[in-house]
């Protein structure tokens, strides 16, 4: 019953993520944590990855995932991470580059998984 309503949860809050990508507007400072300032487009996405996260606990399974696209991903995901941490400059930001294309990773992940 709850993992039901929470698997809903998980695809309405996916939809609602692709609803607000074309307009995605920066929080007031007061929804700010340890001064990073989210969007709407972050929010909701964290938002659906949490429903979906509580929907694999609760059902106590691993993702549905093609094996090709988790190898793909995986790749990826080390090359973009390898990279930023050996880059001589500008670290932070390649960090947060690859930050943000993990959590667009995990959001293809739980799209393919509904």
């Amino acid at each position: 019953m709850v993992s039901q309503v929470v698997r809903r949860a998980s695809f309405w809050l996916l939809i609602a993520t692709l609803v607000v990508l074309p307009f995605e507007h920066v929080l007031p400072d007061d929804h700010a944590i340890g001064g990073y300032t989210f969007t709407t487009v972050e929010l909701s996405a964290l938002l659906a990855l949490g429903a979906w996260l509580s929907t694999l606990a609760l059902d106590r399974r691993r993702p549905r995932l093609p094996r090709g696209v988790a190898v793909a991903l995986g790749a990826l995901l080390a090359v973009g991470f390898t990279s930023a941490l050996l880059a001589p400059s500008l670290r932070d930001h390649a960090l947060d580059a690859a930050a943000h294309f993990l959590a667009g990773a995990l959001v293809l992940a739980a799209v393919a998984d509904t």
